[in-house]
């Protein structure tokens, strides 16, 4: 393939250990070539694979992130100057849509003939709509509209997302949804307990929304019922919380990830907000967990709805009366486990890529 691949990402991606990172790096590594290279923001100063280049950010402030982002765009840019190659570059949407912004100005200008992908993982306005102030929300708006109308593809989630982007920008993109590169893991871990789990790091707010109702609202109430129940979650900070009943992971390895996730009575996701499609309800699906999930958590992902699981619940009592269900009943590990197949062909890396990649060379 006469093609350099220059994939651009302005969050750390390796090592793998949040739902961006497993989509991009999905991605990444099922790019059927070997002229491609993966550009990160990362601390992580050694990483084994020649094709991935880390920027390292002095510290985790604002400032120094955004002097980070300077010297990541000029490496894609000399990348992009001294391939022989025809380059593809393609960026991808998990963070600020004003990096993405400066990146595809330049390479415009520098580059006319270089080939844009946006990797759309959500739509940024709608974020900074519900989380950002004023000035932050309307930049956001207008770097974004810029992206989608001067890029040569972009993509989205589902087909919701498609028809968002379309309402605001005008732009028809390509529904490539959020996917994993299913692998069989070996390790297991054995609890004496029965737990209900989620994922995420309290810094971000949605992720510390979903936690606070979990264990103020939803816990309890099924703790009167089942007092052994415990509430397992991994991700960066640490819980304001000092409960018996909590059992926190921070970052664990892929595999330890899996096996909480298969061993556990459900995934919970009580969300009154949602962008994009959640990684961690992909992976569930597809690793055979019973997802429980509020409508907007479980929005754009592909099954079903005759049949359950996953679950939809939008009130605490309907979450609590599911999750007892399931407690009670093993039929529906069973049910989760048999459907599998459907959801890791779909949601395969390498299925998306091939229809992709036709698409777009």
């Amino acid at each position: 393939m006469n093609t350099k691949f220059i994939v651009a990402s302005f969050l750390p991606i390796y090592p793998v250990t949040f739902g961006s990172s497993v989509v991009i790096s999905s991605f990444f590594e099922s790019i059927p070539s070997k002229n491609k290279t993966l550009f990160q923001i990362s601390a992580q100063k050694r990483i084994k694979n020649r094709n991935i280049v880390s920027t390292i950010p002095l510290l985790n402030n604002y400032i120094l992130k955004f002097i980070a982002v300077i010297f990541l765009i000029k490496k894609v840019l000399i990348k992009i100057y001294s391939s022989k190659l025809k380059n593809i570059l393609i960026i991808e949407g998990a963070s600020w849509i004003g990096y993405t912004f400066i990146l595809v100005l330049l390479v415009k200008i520098l580059f006319p003939k270089v080939k844009i992908i946006y990797r759309g993982h959500s739509i940024e306005y709608e974020i900074r709509k519900n989380n950002s102030n004023f000035i932050i929300t309307n930049l956001s708006f207008l770097f974004e509209k810029y992206v989608y109308k001067n890029v040569d593809c972009a993509t989205s989630v589902s087909s919701i997302e498609k028809n968002k982007i379309k309402k605001l920008y005008n732009v028809k993109t390509y529904v490539y949804p959020n996917i994993i590169l299913f692998k069989k893991f070996k390790k297991k871990l054995n609890f004496k307990y029965k737990y209900i789990f989620y994922s995420g790091s309290y810094e971000y707010l949605p992720n510390k929304i979903v936690i606070d109702r979990l264990v103020k609202k939803i816990m309890p109430s099924l703790l009167s019922y089942y007092p052994n129940l415990k509430l397992v979650i991994t991700g960066g900070k640490k819980l304001p919380y000092n409960y018996k009943w909590i059992k926190t992971f921070g970052l664990v390895s892929k595999s330890k990830y899996i096996s909480l996730l298969k061993n556990s009575v459900c995934l919970a996701i009580p969300s009154n907000e949602g962008y994009g499609t959640r990684v961690k309800i992909i992976e569930a699906l597809c690793y055979g967990a019973i997802v429980v999930s509020s409508k907007i958590g479980i929005e754009g992902i592909e099954f079903n709805k005759k049949i359950i699981p996953p679950f939809n619940c939008d009130t605490d009592k309907n979450f609590i009366r599911v999750i007892s269900s399931i407690i009670k009943n093993k039929k529906f590990k069973k049910i989760a486990q048999k459907n599998t197949s459907k959801f890791i062909e779909y949601y395969s890396a390498k299925f998306q890529n091939k229809k992709f990649l036709k698409e777009i060379l």
